[in-house]
C-alpha cells in the first residue's frame, strides 16, 4: 500500500476524477477479514498462496531481501555467508502476523537462525527507517523498499544462499459482484503489476465494464 499502489492510484485517479477511492492498509490477515466481510470491494496481498474463502490470483512472484543501511558492516560486501547473519540484530514485522510466519517460514528452509530479534513493529515505515540507522538488518518484499534501495538508504545484501519468494496476489469475494469503477481499479492493476512471465489473468466480469 505504501510502496506499489502510489502510481496506479494517481493513474486512475486522472481517468475517473469523479470517484471516490478508498484505501485501507494491514497486514494480511486484517486485510484478507475486509474482504471477507464485505467492507471493501478487493485486496491486494503478499502471501505465500492462496488465501482461505477468497478468490485470488497470482500477478507476479516479489522477491524476499536482506536489507541493512548502507553504514552497516555488511552492506560493502560483496557476499554474505548464512554464519555472518546468525549474530546479527533482526528488526521483524509483529511476530504474530501472518507477514512475519510466512516470510520467517521461507527463511527457515535456508537454514537462516534469528535468534536475536530485537525489534518487532506492524509499520514498515519504521521498521526501514531503523534499519536505515544501521544497527541491524531485516527481511522484507523488494516492493516495500524499491525507493529506498534506489536512493542508497538500503542495501539488499548479496546472500549466498537462495529466499524463496512471496506471492502477490490480488483477492476477492467468490462471485462478487464488482462495481464498473472496481472493475476498472482492478485491471489497472493487473496491467501494472503482473510479470511478463505470468498469464494474463482472466476477467470474467471484462464485458461489464463501462464508463463512468
Amino acid at each position: 500500500g505504501n510502496s506499489v499502489l502510489g502510481p496506479i492510484l494517481n493513474e486512475f485517479h486522472r481517468a475517473s476524477p469523479g470517484v471516490l477511492i478508498s484505501v485501507q492498509t494491514g497486514r494480511l490477515s486484517e486485510v484478507a477479514e475486509r474482504v471477507l466481510t464485505g467492507s471493501v470491494g478487493f485486496g491486494l496481498v503478499l502471501s505465500t498462496g492462496p488465501i482461505a474463502g477468497l478468490e485470488s490470483e497470482l500477478l507476479r512472484k516479489e522477491p524476499v531481501l536482506l536489507l541493512a543501511g548502507r553504514s552497516h558492516p555488511l552492506a560493502c560486501k560483496s557476499s554474505v555467508e548464512l554464519d555472518a547473519l546468525k549474530a546479527e540484530p533482526l528488526f521483524v514485522s509483529l511476530r504474530s502476523s501472518t507477514n512475519f510466519r510466512s516470510t520467517m517460514a521461507a527463511l527457515r528452509i535456508t537454514g537462516f537462525s534469528y535468534q536475536r530479534i530485537t525489534l518487532e513493529t506492524d509499520d514498515y515505515a519504521t521498521l526501514k527507517s531503523v534499519i536505515a540507522e544501521g544497527a541491524g538488518i531485516a527481511v522484507l518484499p523488494r516492493a516495500a523498499v524499491e525507493q529506498e534501495l534506489a536512493r542508497g538508504d538500503l542495501v539488499g545484501l548479496p546472500v549466498t544462499f537462495p529466499i524463496p519468494e512471496l506471492e502477490l496476489r490480488l483477492a476477492q469475494l467468490p462471485r462478487h459482484r464488482a462495481t464498473p469503477s472496481e472493475r476498472t481499479l482492478m485491471r489497472l492493476i493487473r496491467e501494472r503489476l503482473t510479470s511478463a512471465d505470468m498469464p494474463p489473468a482472466a476477467d470474467p466480469s471484462e464485458d461489464a465494464v463501462s464508463p463512468n
